[in-house]
């Protein structure tokens, strides 16, 4: 191997490291987080039903990659979170090089470039669902795999090797989720920007729908299904539902997410003057900066087809892992508009500013899930210590989740049955949304109105019929029937208590 490529090889891998660490030290709050929701039932279904195929879900990447962070060091939640940090620091590796690629796009201040948009990736605060929460790996693990495809496309390998590796971790990375299934046409997108045939072109377009086809096939033949129960998500009778979606969407890929509906219009409008005015500038200029702004826009656009498709939530960070694929993108696009900047003080200045801000909202995020993360190890413990004396142990307000990061929406009872609990008699009466938590002052207290014992914010006690909405975003109201010797205790936003019966 001759010496210059040796050196190059060399400082690749300390540039890889590099990213390796510097993400290490920004999860490292939440290295030791433990699993929520979901990560009990899959983990559950792995180890103890051994099942990795289940009815109308096809995320086989994601389950293996799991079990195999179980083979490394069991139910440690360390071994998981690292795993989730260790793909996050190499997908924005990655994107490093991607922005370093000559060939891809014409940039002045390619180093620059390149090490902006890879850090801003880092940081970028409305992505973390895929690093933080265990299973939210299936959108990171599917980029990982769609990134690898895009650099693969791209490379100096031979055309007709390079385009079968790019196709195949197509395939892997759709195994894992369904945010990359743009990214054909993005590579397309970009080959025709530089100016390859349309012979050739319809050649590259017809190995990438071949591995979608052949990816669908075995997903329904494997799950008898294409898009379970996200499908329902996807389409809408009307016009007026898509085009919320896409602006609250394009809102929040660079706003955080807020219960007041004013400030995020506001936000939105000054970051729609800020794109249009860069937008003329660069349309003004009508050089090669122009061109190559119009490519990576593009790309951004097509990038985000699933997200405006799905929509996102605008009052916590609860689904930002549909971000993952498109922020790669927007941080691209990011890391070109600062490199158009010609004084270098200005330039370093804006990129600073900018950091700043993902920083803030990065760190408010990785608190969510800290506490969100507390919350679940103090419920374990606490429903570990509570031996029902009656036939029943019933709890009110469980927590399903912390400003969107999860706690118990699902798997309540497997991670009972992992953390050795009995689960004998114990019912769960309802669960609690942080945004309804929020609205209560202080901590939850019974509320005594003669016989009746109200629990906020929607449980009530009267004579030993204990009614409830049992979800936050249903109006349906269920009934128990409770007897003397069952044990009800409500969670009251720190702790487990027992409800003192008048019955």
């Amino acid at each position: 191997m001759p010496a210059a490529d040796k050196k190059s090889n060399l400082a690749n891998l300390w540039t890889y490291c590099i990213f390796l660490l510097a993400s290490l030290l920004l999860f490292s709050p939440v290295l030791n987080k433990n699993f929520a929701s979901d990560d009990f039932a899959v983990l559950y279904r792995l180890v103890y039903q051994h099942k990795i195929f289940i009815r109308e879900f096809f995320r086989p990447l994601s389950d293996i990659t799991l079990y195999l962070s179980y083979l490394m060091g069991g139910f440690d939640p360390l071994y998981f979170n690292v795993f989730n940090v260790i793909i996050h620091g190499s997908c924005a590796y990655m994107l490093y090089r991607f922005c370093s690629m000559r060939q891809v796009l014409p940039v002045e201040n390619r180093t620059f470039f390149a090490w902006s948009a890879a850090i801003l990736f880092l940081i970028y605060p409305y992505h973390n669902e895929s690093v933080v929460w265990v299973v939210g790996r299936a959108s990171m693990m599917a980029c990982f795999f769609g990134f690898l495809s895009l650099l693969i496309a791209f490379s100096e390998m031979p055309a007709s090797r390079k385009y079968l590796l790019s196709c195949l971790c197509y395939f892997i990375g759709l195994c894992g989720y369904e945010t990359i299934l743009p990214l054909p046409g993005i590579v397309l997108f970009l080959l025709y920007r530089k100016g390859m045939p349309l012979k050739n072109l319809f050649v590259i377009a017809a190995g990438y729908s071949a591995t979608l086809i052949l990816n669908m096939i075995v997903r329904y033949q494997v799950s008898g299904g294409l898009l379970g129960s996200y499908g329902s998500k996807l389409f809408s009778p009307n016009w007026s539902d898509y085009i919320s979606k896409i602006l609250k969407t394009a809102g929040r890929l660079f706003l955080p997410p807020s219960t007041h509906s004013i400030l995020l219009i506001v936000g939105f409008l000054i970051v729609f003057f800020i794109i249009v005015t860069i937008s003329f500038i660069c349309i003004k200029r009508r050089n090669s900066d122009s061109g190559t702004y119009f490519i990576i826009t593009g790309s951004l656009c097509l990038a985000c087809i699933v997200p405006f498709m799905f929509g996102i939530n605008t009052r916590t960070f609860e689904g930002d892992r549909v971000f993952y694929f498109a922020s790669f993108f927007l941080c691209i696009w990011a890391g070109f508009i600062f490199q158009l900047i010609k004084r270098a003080k200005i330039r370093l200045a804006a990129v600073f500013l900018a950091g700043a801000y993902c920083l803030y909202f990065f760190y408010q995020s990785i608190d969510s899930w800290r506490t969100a993360g507390k919350i679940t190890t103090t419920i374990l413990q606490q429903t570990g210590n509570l031996k029902p004396t009656g036939k029943h142990l019933m709890l009110i307000n469980l927590p399903e989740e912390f400003n969107g990061a999860q706690v118990f929406r699902n798997g309540f009872q497997e991670a009972l049955l992992i953390n050795h609990i009995d689960t004998t008699g114990l019912i769960v009466i309802n669960y609690l949304a942080s945004e309804d938590a929020e609205k209560i002052n202080g901590i939850i207290q019974p509320v005594f109105k003669g016989d009746s014992i109200l629990l906020p914010p929607y449980s009530a006690i009267y004579k030993g019929i204990i009614s409830s909405r049992q979800w936050a975003n249903t109006g349906d109201t269920i009934y128990y029937h409770s007897s003397t010797s069952d044990k009800i205790y409500y969670w009251n936003k720190k702790a487990f208590l027992p409800v003192n019966k008048p019955f």
